[in-house]
């Protein structure tokens, strides 16, 4: 059985160490509330989303593929779902500004 971990480790790593995130992005205004003792949980659940609902898909998407049907593209089973999951769960506005319905996280979250 295929199994994911996230690289949690090398990320907290990359964000206290390489970058310095608390002096140089949590400083910045707006931020102020953005602290690794915020993001890292949130790190965690990305993990855990990435493992427990779109590993499962990996071999699906393999076998099944996507097909298009005239100008419609179809995809595999589950990721009509799972593409619904990650919205409802709003990984998507993770970096977005507060006032169009983000979350107002640093971009650097958002994209690990």
């Amino acid at each position: 059985m295929p199994s994911y971990e996230a690289p949690l480790p090398e990320f907290r790593f990359l964000l206290h160490e390489v970058l310095g995130y608390e002096a140089r992005v949590a400083d910045l205004p707006g931020y102020s509330d953005a602290t690794l003792d915020l993001v890292l949980p949130i790190l965690d659940s990305a993990g855990e989303f990435a493992r427990d609902k779109l590993l499962p898909l990996n071999l699906a998407g393999d076998m099944e593929g996507c097909t298009r049907q005239g100008r419609t593209v179809r995809t595999p089973r589950g990721y009509r779902e799972a593409y619904a999951g990650y919205c409802d769960a709003g990984w998507p506005s993770l970096g977005g500004d507060p006032a169009h319905g983000g979350q107002g996280l640093p971009a650097t979250v958002a994209t690990l």
